[in-house]
């Protein structure tokens, strides 16, 4: 289930125009983030890259989940020559920051995804 989609024109990026992806104005301490609308389990965050020029600025990027105020990293984008980077979260939050100290900040798409979590407390009443 996605929870979220920050969405720059991602058919215009395919198509090559690099017109549609947003970024920073510096090269140091750059953030981007988005509030969830409650309480998340997020499994993933996905983000989608530049592909017609410097799409290895994304390498290094790390991927944090929020919960009040606190974060933890989720960990690292690496840049390997795909468009699509998948960094796995597995942790609850209601908050998700994409942080780059050493590039600028290139973002096409950003997805949340969520599953659907099963209480175990009701599993074992139901027994």
């Amino acid at each position: 289930r996605v929870l979220f989609r920050a969405k720059q024109w991602y058919q215009r990026r395919v198509r090559g125009s690099g017109k549609s992806c947003t970024h920073s104005s510096s090269r140091t301490n750059n953030k981007w983030g988005v509030e969830l609308a409650q309480e998340e389990y997020v499994k993933s965050v996905v983000i989608y890259n530049r592909i017609d020029c410097c799409s290895d600025r994304i390498d290094g990027a790390k991927v944090w989940i929020g919960n009040g105020e606190s974060w933890e990293e989720c960990g690292t984008g690496t840049y390997t020559g795909a468009s699509v980077i998948s960094v796995p979260c597995n942790a609850n939050g209601d908050a998700i920051a994409i942080t780059n100290d050493n590039d600028y900040l290139t973002l096409c798409e950003v997805q949340v995804i969520s599953v659907e979590q099963e209480n175990p407390s009701e599993e074992m009443d139901e027994e």
